[in-house]
């Protein structure tokens, strides 16, 4: 194991501290009202998730998604609408991640019909885009193509929606469909395309941010690549 992913470990120690000393106490108390409550819940979930992806750096899968399913339940009681459905689709994208998408399909699906209605339209293009790949990877093509088409119209739809915490783990929702549609093309052998939308998400996304970069096929992903707008 190598420095970076010794920090991944050690920043996994500490949030799993943080979240058994801390916060799981909190979840346990009582709350003034139930919106208190839902959002304790909801909070709490985001750690999990954030310890999920975590876990995945350090190439640690089972434990990763242990983690993930830990969060669902606490997004799912939080009954905040479309979380349940955000950490499933987490799950999809680390299934495809590691080249295993045979159930990748049905989680996103299953996230997506969670979510549809109840967040607002970027959030939804997120949870569209993640279903148009494992459509793709299903060999599905016409319904992968029309599911990133629609993605990429809901981002149209409201540019200036308030946007969920959760929805912005990777930055801005816009540059992540991009590039999640390249991989669309990618899957479907269409290589122009997808190249298009690559340069379209470098673009879009603002300097001074990054985007994660694989090392190894299924491996942990322990560096960040800084990608300037318009490069």
């Amino acid at each position: 194991m190598d420095g970076t992913a010794s920090v991944t470990v050690h920043g996994c120690s500490a949030l799993v501290t943080y979240l058994r000393d801390d916060v799981a106490p909190l979840c346990r108390g009582r709350f003034r009202t139930d919106e208190v409550r839902r959002q304790m819940l909801s909070a709490a979930s985001r750690g999990v998730h954030l310890l999920g992806w975590k876990s995945y750096d350090a190439g640690q899968q089972g434990l990763a998604r242990r983690y993930c399913l830990q969060s669902y339940a606490l997004a799912a009681e939080s009954g905040i609408p479309g979380h349940d459905g955000f950490v499933m689709r987490t799950m999809a994208v680390q299934g495809l991640k590691l080249h295993r998408p045979e159930h990748c399909q049905g989680l996103a699906e299953t996230g997506l019909d969670r979510a549809k209605g109840k967040v607002d339209a970027q959030t939804e293009a997120l949870f569209r885009v993640v279903h148009a790949h494992t459509l793709a990877e299903s060999g599905l093509r016409r319904a992968a193509l029309a599911e990133a088409k629609q993605a990429q119209a809901r981002l149209a739809d409201a540019p200036g929606d308030d946007v969920p915490f959760r929805s912005l783990a990777w930055g801005p929702p816009a540059p992540s469909v991009y590039s999640r549609t390249a991989k669309v093309h990618e899957t479907l052998k269409d290589h122009r395309n997808a190249a298009d939308e690559y340069a379209r998400a470098a673009a879009t996304r603002p300097a001074g941010t990054c985007v994660r970069a694989p090392r190894g096929r299924g491996g942990p992903w322990s560096r960040r690549v800084p990608v300037r707008s318009g490069r």
